[in-house]
């Protein structure tokens, strides 16, 4: 038990050495500069909340903000996909000014206005991949947000315990 407890105070004191001289890079100093701590460097306790330390980084994390804008392209990638299910409706206008003795003259005007409406029935059921596909891609964007937010859930517990 002693041998470990010396084991260990080595640790400590190489990790002090280390800090201190992580603290001299940050501060714009040379690492071999030897600085002397002034004060008790004394353990103070941090309470923190498990159940809220989970939620703030569910909240904050880019992974999740990048999986829940891929989900809200797979839904309008399905919305896409279920509109190749209705027709296609267009409306046009053309007016036609032709005069061969002034500048728009009326003599030759004609106007030309129409609906149009289209629909794809014999497409060889590529509608319904379209639509399977896009439904597909929703559920791997789903799953995958739910494993990220599990893996983040166990890297705050695991944070949390090893403090």
């Amino acid at each position: 038990y002693l041998e470990q407890a010396r084991e260990n105070l080595i640790k400590a004191k190489s990790n002090f050495e280390i800090a201190k001289r992580a603290l001299n890079i940050a501060m714009g100093v040379a690492p071999s500069i030897d600085l002397e701590v002034d004060g008790d460097l004394v353990y103070k306790p941090y309470q923190v909340n498990l159940k809220e330390s989970i939620k703030t980084a569910l909240l904050n994390r880019k992974e999740l903000k990048e999986l829940k804008y891929r989900l809200k392209q797979t839904e309008d990638l399905k919305k896409l996909a279920i509109s190749d299910f209705f027709p296609n409706v267009s409306a046009f206008y053309d007016y036609h000014i032709d005069s061969d003795e002034k500048l728009f003259g009326r003599e030759n005007s004609s106007w030309t206005m129409g609906f149009q409406a289209t629909l794809n029935i014999f497409d060889g059921g590529v509608k319904f991949i379209k639509l399977r596909k896009a439904k597909i891609a929703k559920l791997k964007v789903k799953e995958y947000m739910e494993r990220a937010k599990n893996g983040i859930e166990f890297e705050v517990s695991r944070a949390y315990f090893k403090v």
